[in-house]
């Protein structure tokens, strides 16, 4: 005989099918003549002197042995074999039955009534044909309908009310609270829909805490490390700007340290056009030279510091320079010299003007 000749039932039994398993298999176990063998009418025959047993209670003690046997195999055979080594070292078929029923027959299952619920408010029709649609919901309510036996127990009927608000309440919820809606529907015994809301609530509180100290630890860890950037930057520009009041060891001037004084150190001293520190005032000379011979013809010569403009007095070409006024334009062309000086070389460390 084949393995699924022995089966009893199509649907094998899970962690979450039992009682339509049970009531499939009670079914075929009865056409069979077999269901004494799980419900415990039929039990071992006893012989009337156990200690002289006859040959007939011998053969009935077989018998009962080998169709025993025949259910343990039949009901063996419609569990799901990952789950059916659990229940291998059963020595009758009604020990199996009982052990099967204390591990999967729980009526008080709130996890499976719950999910049963919300498996038929939100069930839907979709691409099925009405048929099926129609198969499938019923299935549910009449497996529901095994966990929740019709009732005219007006204490029952109380507590199942109170039941359905809290699995109402609890199918609102969102994922985020899957701790709490399992730990509350694995409950030994429901709680009422009140202590149910005050668990939640305190859920609440205690995220609320919690996120109220993350926020403030991450405020924290962002304070400090816009304060070490300040200090970094503000290090940065101390390195470069130096201390105006810092006075060179060496040279005794003020405006830079001793390790970037450039008569210790030539090499710090920076090179302006290619051509070395101090190119930048003989061309401004150069200039001065060109401007005065351009005065003396008769143009004007203009510099410029900041903003403040210094004009020479415009000479007529075909006067004779007077040696005063000749005094005053090389005194105007000496200070633009210096301005022009200034405008090209002074960048980098904050040496004195008389460093450049």
């Amino acid at each position: 005989m084949s393995l699924e000749s022995n089966k009893l039932t199509s649907e094998l039994l899970n962690e979450r099918n039992y009682l339509s398993w049970a009531k499939s298999v009670t079914f075929t176990l009865s056409g069979k003549g077999k269901l004494g063998h799980v419900t415990g009418t039929k039990t071992k025959p006893t012989p009337a002197k156990p200690s002289e047993p006859t040959d007939e209670d011998n053969r009935k003690i077989e018998e009962w042995q080998m169709a025993d046997h025949c259910v343990m195999s039949w009901i063996l055979a419609s569990i799901e074999p990952r789950l059916s080594k659990m229940f291998l070292y059963t020595k009758t078929a009604r020990e199996l039955w009982q052990k099967i029923e204390g591990v999967y027959g729980q009526r008080n299952n709130y996890c499976y009534i719950y999910q049963l619920k919300q498996e038929i408010y939100h069930a839907t029709k979709g691409t099925k044909n009405h048929t099926e649609y129609l198969v499938e919901l019923t299935a549910k309510f009449d497996e529901l309908e095994e966990y929740l036996p019709p009732t005219s127990d007006p204490q029952e009927i109380e507590r199942r009310q109170e039941h359905e608000k809290v699995y109402l309440y609890l199918g609102g919820l969102d994922s985020s609270y899957d701790a709490v809606r399992s730990q509350i529907l694995l409950s030994p015994e429901l709680p009422s829909f009140s202590a149910v809301v005050a668990m939640v609530q305190r859920e609440d509180s205690r995220r609320t805490a919690m996120n109220k100290e993350s926020q403030e630890q991450r405020h924290a860890v962002e304070n400090q490390a816009f304060a070490a950037t300040i200090s970094n930057t503000n290090s940065d520009r101390g390195r470069n700007k130096g201390n105006r009041d810092e006075k060179c060891a060496h040279c005794k001037k003020n405006g830079h340290p001793i390790d970037r004084c450039w008569v210790l150190h030539p090499h710090l001293k920076p090179k302006w056009r290619g051509d070395g520190g101090n190119r930048g005032q003989g061309e401004a000379a150069k200039k001065t030279r060109k401007n005065l011979d351009t005065e003396r013809k008769g143009f004007c010569v203009r510099g410029e510091e900041d903003g403040e403009v210094i004009e020479s007095t415009k000479v007529a070409r075909a006067e004779p320079t007077e040696p005063s006024r000749l005094d005053r334009i090389e005194s105007q062309i000496s200070q633009l010299a210096l301005i022009l000086g200034h405008k090209l070389g002074q960048t980098g460390p904050s040496h004195q003007r008389e460093d450049w």
